[in-house]
């Protein structure tokens, strides 16, 4: 155990340099889909800046309604049109706020919803065949790191998570195959730490 596993969990997070077009992209997209209000873009809008200033996590609060409207993005969008939510979940989860134990509920939903979108991805086409998998299994992969509400809602679920692990572990997609490996490992870390 001296070199693995390494002593704290792995994640994929916003780089600092692209997180404002990163952002900025992933909002226009959900707004070209047309399922949000005008006050649910707004929502949208305030929990973007606060996720584009990395530098500024430790000072900065995610409020209860830009949860909401993720799980409200993950339980209504249609699957073909998901997967900017789920790369909104995945960047939200990092951040240590969004992630007390007060909002393991929120967390739980989520994850619940990106395990439901990854039981049947027979009918999904284009950029969402690979994005929906990907994304879902890096939100699992956050969700370890994330704090102790999204660890509680990742290990409550963790054999049906370990399950959709599996089913792509043979993915021909690198980046699907990646977040299989960052998922394992922080699954292995997590079961030596406890």
């Amino acid at each position: 155990y001296k070199h693995l596993p390494v002593p704290a969990y792995k994640s994929f997070e916003l780089p600092a340099k692209s997180a404002s077009t990163t952002l900025e992209k992933m909002k226009k997209k959900i707004q070209e889909f047309g399922h949000l209000s005008d006050l649910q873009i707004t929502t949208l809008s305030n929990l973007m800046t606060t996720l584009g200033a990395t530098n500024r996590y430790h000072a900065s609060k995610i409020e209860i309604n830009e949860l909401k409207l993720i799980c409200h993005m993950l339980e209504s969008f249609p699957p073909n049109e998901i997967f900017p939510a789920l790369d909104l979940a995945r960047l939200t989860v990092a951040h240590p706020d969004a992630a007390v134990s007060t909002n393991a509920t929120y967390w739980n939903t989520m994850i619940c919803e990106a395990l439901s979108l990854c039981a049947d991805t027979s009918g999904l086409e284009g950029p969402a065949a690979i994005a929906i998998p990907m994304l879902s299994l890096r939100l699992f992969a956050n969700a370890f790191r994330g704090g102790p509400g999204s660890l509680e809602a990742v290990t409550s679920q963790l054999e049906p998570v370990l399950r959709c692990n599996e089913k792509f572990i043979n993915s021909k997609n690198k980046n699907v195959r990646l977040s299989v490996a960052t998922l394992l490992y922080n699954t292995s870390f997590y079961v030596f730490m406890n």
